[in-house]
């Protein structure tokens, strides 16, 4: 918003806070019930798929921007690809491998 805008709408508020306090305040209080009301879950909360899915868009667009001759851009992607892999590892164990768990049923 320009600086203009800012100045109308700051005038505006206080025109409503001077005709009507209890308003005023109910929209007030409203945003920080809102406020504090959204919680965003914690890393060890997240669900194993969301940290897989992190991954594939990453090396997806990692590959894109290969394609598209923007190595930078592709290296900011594959560094996320393995935060996303690393941070999947530490809250959600090792990935799964069908070949360790051959080799775990085969050793029963």
């Amino acid at each position: 918003m320009s600086e203009r805008e800012w100045k109308i709408l700051h005038e505006l508020e206080h025109r409503l806070e001077a005709e009507d306090p209890a308003l005023a305040r109910s929209f007030s209080d409203a945003g920080w019930r809102w406020a504090s009301s959204v919680t965003f879950p914690r890393l060890d909360q997240l669900p194993r798929w969301v940290f897989s899915t992190a991954f594939a868009l990453s090396v997806a667009l990692s590959i894109l921007m290969l394609a598209a001759l923007a190595p930078w851009s592709a290296a900011l992607f594959m560094l996320l690809a393995i935060a996303s892999a690393a941070l999947r590892t530490r809250y959600h164990g090792e990935p799964h491998d069908a070949s360790t768990a051959r080799a775990a049923r085969c050793d029963e």
